[in-house]
């Protein structure tokens, strides 16, 4: 329960963590490749989640 918790908190923690550099992201080559279709979109949240 307690582990469910912490990871919970996590997702959380990173979500909000990108919605917070998003504004950054969209202006970023990642960002462009992900909309010329380059990189997936799976790529794309993956980069992301590593916060690169």
């Amino acid at each position: 329960m307690k582990t469910s918790n912490n990871f919970i908190i996590y997702v959380l923690h990173k979500l909000h963590r990108l919605q917070m550099i998003g504004e950054v992201y969209t202006n970023t080559k990642i960002y462009k490749d992900y909309k010329m279709k380059k990189i997936t979109g799976k790529e794309y949240i993956k980069i992301r989640a590593l916060g690169v």
